[in-house]
């Protein structure tokens, strides 16, 4: 008996030349069973006629039967014209056949599962309902899927049979299944030799000795990918040496290159053309350290960072590093020398939460407005963040991200400057349909006597592509009495945005963003609306949008437009 599940996909093969079918009667899943199964007819327009009308018959029965209903009769009609033949079929389905009897025997270790108790009461077959031979397979193969996934590799049916009596309209199902044991996981056997085997094992989230669950090892695979160590990743059970209740996993590891070069190229209306080069050099030594390098370069900011990472207990979320920095900025009333080395530890404390603590010693020389200055700062500090997406990685249709981050100067630790910074970062996306909403809201404090005591990189503007659109980019701050931008200690931005998909590739967009840079409350709020258009492409969407200022700043008042690209979280 065929499968209804496996043929329902021929309903958008090519038919036959010249032959059309025309199917009534019955429900609407019942005809498009039939449809299915005359499609698949191998016939043509030079087949007699009674011979098409036969054939076609059976197959009428035979699509029918996979549903349960045995008695059904089917009238058939052909017309020639031409060339062409129409087939039309009435169906009158009958009584169906129902299941009289589910005689289900289980027996092995899987009986103690509460799992499987839940996949058998939702999916397995019950008595009284019509026979579907389609989910009776799906059953079957439900079975087998859990079993060879949670480490049942010796289950098997030790009887499948089904006796249907067409005359009673009724069927008896047997299913015996003997799942045997279910096995736990013996060793890790790494295919690489040079590889630091106790680092990559604490990456399992499994012991030694736990019982096998597919969606645990393939966790295990996709972070020994995360880990950047390696081009191709295989962890597979070696069934053929399984003995004693235990299977052991085999890791076959193809490791990187030496050095790994990369070239990107951007573009925002906020610094204009970026490129970026990055090196990486994944395998510093056999405890797994890894060394990277990049330079990035645009209009309004040049940096040079490198990084160098010491694996704790597992190299994706644990571990140590010394991070150096240099960034030469010109942007409005602002021009940057910074030089910045920290000292940066993370854990992984949670599997959504990432905690950092560090310690940074920064030393500045600027002018920011009228100010010409230099600073020296040691600051300890720690942020926690988090990001939770779902759908493609580069234009999800859910997620959000929220960070904060706190760090501290003081002259007791040889600071020039007392100060403590706080800011903190909330990003909402959510889909309805065609529909998405996109929010996000920034808010940081400075704590110092004077902002001239803080360093140009420190200090709070506001406007921007991600900020409050209608504004230029660092736009947004008190200013000094010759009109120059000089930074705030405060900073609170909001937006909402809603988009429409009304094209495969192209949504769009209305919003709203507003906010302040400021040095005290009672300072204005500067707003921005518009309106923009969203590509979608594989690097993420493209983003043009055409903004109003709401509030007149000391720059203009005209539209501005925004133009950015990657990803909405």
């Amino acid at each position: 008996m065929r499968r209804l599940a496996l043929l329902l996909w021929l309903i958008s093969s090519p038919v036959i030349a010249g032959i059309n079918y025309q199917v009534d009667g019955g429900t609407q899943p019942q005809r498009a069973n039939v449809e299915a199964f005359l499609k698949a007819q191998n016939l043509s327009n030079d087949n007699s006629d009674e011979f098409i009308i036969a054939h076609s018959q059976k197959q009428v029965s035979e699509a029918l039967e996979a549903l349960g209903y045995f008695a059904a009769q089917a009238q058939i009609k052909l017309e020639r014209s031409d060339d062409d033949i129409q087939v039309n079929v009435h169906i009158t389905p009958g009584t169906p056949v129902r299941i009289t009897r589910f005689d289900w025997q289980l027996s092995g270790q899987l009986n103690d599962s509460a799992d499987f108790k839940v996949l058998f009461k939702n999916q397995a077959p019950h008595e009284g309902d019509i026979f579907n031979s389609g989910d009776y397979d799906a059953f079957k193969s439900a079975v087998n899927e859990y079993a060879s996934s949670h480490g049942y590799f010796d289950g098997h049916f030790s009887q499948a049979k089904v006796s249907v009596t067409r005359a009673k309209r009724e069927a008896v199902i047997h299913l015996h299944y003997d799942s045997g044991v279910r096995y736990r996981i013996g060793k890790i056997n790494f295919s690489s030799p040079d590889v630091p085997t106790k680092l990559l094992t604490g990456l399992a989230d499994f012991s030694l000795g736990a019982p096998y669950d597919a969606q645990k090892v393939a966790s295990f695979s996709q972070s020994l990918n995360q880990t950047g160590y390696f081009r191709s990743v295989l962890v597979t059970p070696k069934m053929g040496k399984r003995n004693n209740g235990q299977v052991d996993l085999n890791v076959d590891l193809r490791r990187k290159s030496a050095n790994i070069f990369g070239v990107g190229l951007g573009y925002s209306t906020d610094e204009g053309v970026k490129g970026k080069f990055k090196w990486n050099h994944p395998w510093v030594n056999r405890w797994g350290h890894q060394f990277s390098a990049s330079i990035e370069a645009s209009k309004t900011d040049q940096t040079l960072s490198t990084e160098y990472r010491i694996p704790v207990t597992n190299p994706v979320n644990d571990y140590i590093a010394l991070q150096t920095g240099y960034e030469r900025e010109i942007d409005n009333d602002t021009d940057s020398r910074s030089h910045l080395i920290t000292l940066l530890r993370q854990w992984d404390w949670d599997p959504q939460w990432t905690p950092q603590i560090f310690f940074k010693t920064l030393y500045e020389d600027y002018r920011q407005g009228q100010q010409n200055d230099s600073t020296l700062l040691f600051m300890p500090g720690f942020s926690l963040s988090r990001i939770r997406t779902q759908g493609p990685k580069a234009d999800p249709s859910w997620g959000d991200t929220e960070s904060f981050m706190a760090e501290v100067s003081s002259p007791e630790w040889f600071s020039d400057v007392a100060l403590t910074k706080l800011k903190a970062h909330t990003k909402w996306l959510r889909s309805f349909g065609r529909s998405r909403i996109i929010a996000r809201a920034t808010s940081g404090v400075i704590i110092v006597n004077h902002i001239s005591d803080v360093p140009a990189s420190m200090r709070f503007f506001a406007g921007g592509d991600e900020s409050i659109r209608g504004y230029g980019y660092k736009s947004i701050s008190p200013r000094d009495s010759s009109g120059d931008l000089v930074g705030g200690k405060y900073l609170a931005t909001g937006s909402l945005e809603y988009n429409y998909q009304f094209a495969d590739k192209w949504r769009a967009a209305v919003f709203y963003d507003t906010g302040t840079a400021a040095n005290n409350f009672d300072e204005r709020l500067y707003a921005g609306a518009g309106v923009g258009l969203r590509w979608l492409t594989p690097i993420g969407p493209v983003r043009i949008d055409f903004a109003k200022p709401l509030v007149k700043s000391e720059e203009n008042d005209h539209w501005r437009i925004h133009f950015s690209i990657g990803s909405d979280l």
